[in-house]
């Protein structure tokens, strides 16, 4: 029985990067990709409290203390910590001049710029966020200084307050201490923001998972010399250095990129899946976290080499459920290997009854892949080698229509007390049936003076600065090519329209015509939710010559996964409606009613 989790991921669209939105198959190649983990740890500074009880210290998140120095009054707007809208209204006539006072207000669903302006209109120059159900984060406000503090100390200073008779303080001194608190949401676990693999070719990504979201780190002198920043711009340069690392130790000729990357992937620490807020019970994809974690230290100091370092099971038709994996014992006393596995949590990329991708939540299974390694232990004596055989069977009970996508590891003991993860990742479905073209208003052609408007049946084109035609279309997976071909529409053509506007077709001519400026364009992602593409047409052929009067229609195609390119079945192809191009003319009639 497959047991369903929906995972809900409960932030606020104003600090989400864009990926988090985007779900997965996102990637367009297979490039050595680096993915984010939250730092553990929280820089703050410390403000005393008084009258909150049990609570005589507030660490509050920001890159440098307040400038300010002795003990002011808390002011709230509002004493419910549910209420989601505290302070994104001006305040009332009424409301005390605050610049004696450290606001206290909750983040909600108003930016945190409006809630500062808000406040600062009555006099507030020091304000303190208190966290709600979101992934904490340090707020950059420009007009004032400001800071956060978790969801729980700000409850505890709302309930010290909540009579409206107890005046809770915080004090402030010169020169204090910075302090390092735990992230308890998701502090050690993958950040939301990191894009998930695979490609739409089902190359897992990432490969390797480095500390990048609320990293304190150095910054330009003129922005402050010190910055607390999230992305795999922090990730990327922590393995740059452990790349340094493992190369300084062992030389710089001692390993290749490749082999080094499969050195790191192997040594990685699994990671639970955490939502922003909260960590599950079970591991998180390998398209999320590949081989989870970097290890420093063991991935300098290991003697075990493992090749390869990724299980790429492919999708259903093109399979590889069974792999030879070399282990190399590079240490000075033989060592004893034992396998098992560890299964990670399986992803459904579309929704119900639907050919669009799952944006966040993603729904995720619990539904293992059955792995199996003969042998199950094997001796490698120093210096040597020994190969065991890994075979996986896809989890039963899937709707294969949603394309699951499920993962895990096989774990590696050796009696040295060194322990290494190969991540594995299958698709189970056959991709190449993947719908890549949105039909649902795409392909489209419209005209550039009204992009909004379908065009008629042979409307006339000047190619006038605003009298050119625009074809607009959707991939909602990535394609490895796509082509847009002008194709010349004379009397005896038999290329026609199957619906108002335009449907996805096959259609054996689709090799007559001419590419068109910027075409054909190759390893394209998907769109983003929401989002769609275009090219206004300039008149011109790929190789500059330029389009004579005609009447023509553009033709679309887009290759399938794992198509063949020289294979026309392998395209998903659109013809237009006809058109003509009629330069030095002003009309924008249609030719019909000329």
């Amino acid at each position: 029985m497959v047991q369903k989790a929906l995972i809900m991921v409960r932030l606020e669209l104003a600090v989400m990067e864009l990926p988090l939105l985007e779900g997965i198959f996102l990637t367009n190649q297979p490039l050595k990709l680096i993915f984010s983990v939250d730092s553990d740890m929280l820089f703050s500074w410390p403000a005393q409290v008084g009258g909150a009880g049990n609570l005589t210290v507030l660490p509050y998140l920001q890159i440098k203390p307040f400038e300010i120095t002795g003990t002011f009054p808390i002011f709230v707007a509002s004493r419910n910590s549910s209420k989601v809208d505290d302070g994104c209204d001006p305040l009332p006539e009424n409301t005390p001049d605050l610049s004696k006072y450290i606001v206290l207000v909750g983040r909600g669903t108003c930016p945190f710029t409006q809630k500062a302006e808000n406040f600062k209109a009555k006099g507030a120059n020091k304000l303190i966020y208190y966290n709600n159900e979101c992934q904490i984060l340090y707020p950059e406000v420009d007009t004032l200084p400001t800071a956060m503090i978790t969801a729980k100390d700000g409850a505890s200073l709302l309930k010290a307050m909540k009579n409206g008779t107890n005046t809770v303080t915080l004090t402030f001194v010169t020169n204090p201490q910075p302090l390092d608190i735990h992230d308890t949401q998701s502090g050690g676990k993958m950040s939301v923001f990191s894009t998930w693999g695979p490609t739409f070719e089902t190359y897992n990504q990432p490969h390797i998972s480095a500390p990048g979201g609320n990293i304190f780190s150095t910054y330009p002198l003129k922005k402050g010399g010190y910055a607390v920043l999230s992305g795999t711009s922090m990730a990327t340069p922590y393995l740059a250095g452990v790349a340094a690392l493992y190369l300084s130790y062992h030389g710089r000729t001692s390993i290749s990129a490749r082999d080094l990357r499969d050195v790191m992937s192997t040594n990685g620490i699994p990671l639970n899946f955490n939502d922003g807020m909260t960590t599950s019970n079970y591991l998180a994809p390998t398209i999320q976290q590949g081989g989870g974690l970097v290890n420093a230290l063991n991935v300098v100091y290991q003697t075990t080499r493992i090749h390869p370092g990724f299980i790429h099971l492919n999708d259903t038709a093109r399979f590889t459920g069974s792999v030879d994996i070399s282990i190399w014992n590079l240490g000075d006393s033989g060592v004893k290997y034992t396998f098992g596995s560890q299964p990670a949590v399986t992803v459904y990329a579309l929704g119900n009854d639907s050919v669009d991708l799952q944006a966040f939540p993603l729904e995720l299974i619990n539904a293992p892949a059955q792995v199996s390694v003969y042998p199950k232990s094997i001796w490698v004596d120093p210096r040597d080698h020994g190969i065991i055989t890994v075979s996986i069977q896809e989890p039963k009970n899937l709707d294969h229509t949603r394309v699951p996508v499920y993962s895990g590891f096989v774990q590696v003991l050796a009696s040295n007390s060194e322990e290494f993860h190969i991540p594995y990742m299958g698709v189970a479905q056959d991709m190449s049936k993947a719908q890549v073209l949105d039909r649902d208003g795409y392909p489209d052609v419209s005209r550039s003076s009204n992009d909004i408007v379908s065009i008629k049946d042979d409307e006339v084109f000047t190619l006038d600065k605003d009298d050119k035609p625009i074809v607009w279309w959707r991939n909602i997976l990535g394609t490895a090519l796509l082509d847009i071909k002008l194709v010349p529409i004379t009397n005896d053509s038999s290329d026609h329209l199957l619906s108002k506007r335009g449907d996805v077709i096959a259609t054996s001519k689709s090799k007559r015509g001419k590419s068109i400026h910027g075409f054909p364009q190759r390893y394209l992602s998907r769109d983003g939710f929401g989002d769609r593409s275009n090219i206004i047409f300039e008149g011109k052929y790929n190789n500059e010559n330029t389009v004579p009067n005609g009447r023509y229609k553009f033709l679309l195609k887009a290759l399938k996964i794992m198509g063949d390119p020289t294979q026309e079945a392998s395209y998903e192809t659109w013809l237009s409606r006809s058109f003509y191009i009629t330069r030095n003319s002003t009309s924008s009639k249609t030719k019909s009613e000329e």
